[in-house]
């Protein structure tokens, strides 16, 4: 067992990085842990906590599970409060998380098949992450684009399949989001990547991976 996982309880996380960014303002990556009861298992977290004026505020988290006999960590989702968003803070998680795996021997990084938002599988397959057969792009028409417009920073979903995205309009993960859909026919599309929600993505490139995250928690910790 790892020594960081023996020393943490259910009722107080473990600090993993502390950023100060004023004298009476900092903020903390913690690490904590959960009994999920639907499973009977332990879910894991690494929050991000903004600490101001003695209040503690949790600006969004990252949660996984760890199989310490196999050596495997799945990830479940990231969640990023709604004033937070679009600051980069889901990318630094993953960047966390993925650090502390790999720091910690977990070097079988997956994620759970039902994963359904797009952009934070399009932030996995930037770290790697890629589905088991990438040949699936090719072979049905349910792959959803991730697309920019020049001079415009929003990224676009596209959708091969006109009912899909329809149906994907209609459901809570757009709904609680800020999604944006555009037609494939828009003009001056540029295509960043293609996933395909609930399929499994595991980590193919655990050293670039490793490099890109530490380069991303450097950056985080530097401003």
């Amino acid at each position: 067992m790892n020594s960081i996982l023996s020393k943490l309880d259910y009722n107080r996380g473990i600090n993993l990085d502390v950023k100060k960014v004023s004298n009476k303002s900092f903020q903390i990556i913690k690490l904590e842990k959960s009994f999920f009861k639907d499973k009977a298992m332990d879910q894991y977290f690494i929050k991000l906590y903004k600490v101001e004026n003695d209040s503690l505020v949790c600006q969004g988290y990252i949660y996984f599970y760890l199989d310490t006999d196999a050596r495997i960590s799945t990830y479940i989702g990231s969640y990023v409060k709604t004033e937070y968003r679009s600051t980069g803070i889901a990318s630094l998680l993953t960047s966390y998380w993925i650090k502390f795996c790999l720091d910690n021997g977990f070097y079988d990084l997956t994620t759970i098949k039902s994963q359904k938002k797009p952009f934070l599988l399009y932030i996995l397959k930037n770290y790697s992450f890629e589905i088991e057969d990438p040949l699936k792009y090719l072979k049905n028409d349910y792959n959803i684009h991730i697309c920019t417009l020049p001079n415009d920073l929003t990224k676009y979903l596209v959708f091969d399949n006109e009912r899909y995205a329809i149906s994907f309009k209609e459901g809570t993960v757009y709904k609680n989001d800020n999604y944006q859909i555009v037609s494939k026919d828009t003009e001056n599309l540029t295509r960043l990547d293609t996933i395909l929600l609930s399929n499994k993505h595991d980590l193919q490139d655990p050293n670039g991976a490793f490099d890109k995250s530490e380069k991303r928690i450097e950056r985080f910790k530097s401003i």
